[in-house]
């Protein structure tokens, strides 16, 4: 096998490690900080495999609303101005009461559709989640 064939396997492999999701690369994992600002902590495998990272993520970055659903958006700000209200969480379920056409109203999503680890660092959309 040639070398630029070797190299061109490997960097093949690269994507899959990049967007692991982040409850199957990631451990104690939490939600901090204010109902303007929730912040997704975790302590997450790096790809060398070893000394995991500590990692935090502005979840405003990641998602949005459509109606008061929460949605998975670059840049949505859903938390901003207390459009929600009452976050929690279950597994990698989000849940709060965010505010849609007839007053606030109860809505969930899967965190872990669309929040990666990529090397240590929890991603959305293109964001890149900073050390805590």
């Amino acid at each position: 096998m040639k070398l630029s064939t070797v190299f061109t396997l490997g960097l093949a492999a690269l994507p899959e490690l990049a967007s692991a999701s982040f409850a199957q690369t990631c451990k104690d994992w939490y939600i901090e900080g204010t109902t303007f600002r929730p912040l997704l902590v975790a302590t997450c495998s790096k790809s060398d495999g070893h000394s995991p990272r500590r990692t935090r993520h502005d979840l405003n970055l990641c998602m949005g609303l459509s109606y008061g659903d929460l949605v998975s958006r670059k840049d949505g700000n859903a938390f901003t101005a207390g459009a929600c209200i009452n976050i929690g969480w279950s597994g990698t379920q989000m849940s709060a009461q965010c505010l849609g056409l007839y007053g606030y109203k109860n809505t969930a999503i899967d965190l872990n559709s669309f929040i990666h680890n990529s090397n240590g660092f929890l991603t959305c959309h293109g964001y890149l989640g900073a050390p805590y």
